[in-house]
């Protein structure tokens, strides 16, 4: 019994640790822009003549996307680099790069870190979501199928969305 009872504190120091850092991760894309504006303002950095980035047109392109962000537009199913550079008005190829070389992932991983982040958000918010099937959890967090939200979720934070809601339900209980 007393193994038990230290084996099931291991499991759940394990996973406490394990939540911190993955919401540490995950915030971390917020603080990549927040970094790079500061260091803009600070430092004037010089672009590749090959380039057809410049600094401040890039960043000019990250605020409107920060902007995007705060209306929650990556939660539509047919959020995609399509979409987004008809609403922030340039092209694909641009936005893409900007994403790539200033925020340090593709668009597709920055998609998905936003609708992680959001749904992990709601979850610790909104006590009420715990009770939704995954399938429900992936449409809430902007996902066309439940398989995509899975693996997603699993990349980003190591865990599944099931387990995640276990260790969610067990320590608040």
């Amino acid at each position: 019994m007393f193994l038990l009872i230290i084996i099931i504190c291991f499991i759940s120091i394990y996973f406490f640790s394990l939540k911190k850092r993955d919401k540490e991760n995950i915030n971390n894309l917020n603080l990549r822009i927040k970094e790079f504006q500061n260091d803009l303002s600070k430092q004037n950095i010089d672009t590749s003549k090959n380039s057809s980035l410049t600094d401040e047109s890039a960043l000019k392109l990250l605020k409107k996307l920060k902007t995007l962000e705060k209306d929650e537009l990556f939660l539509q199913p047919n959020y995609t680099l399509n979409m987004v550079t008809k609403k922030l008005q340039t092209n694909s190829s641009y936005l893409s790069k900007t994403v790539n070389k200033y925020l340090g992932v593709t668009f597709v991983e920055y998609t998905n870190k936003l609708k992680i982040n959001s749904i992990l958000f709601k979850l610790e918010k909104q006590k009420n979501l715990r009770n939704y099937t995954i399938d429900a959890l992936a449409q809430e967090a902007g996902y066309k199928s439940a398989n995509s939200f899975n693996s997603n979720f699993k990349k980003i934070l190591k865990v599944t969305p099931s387990q995640y809601l276990k260790e969610l339900k067990k320590n608040n209980s």
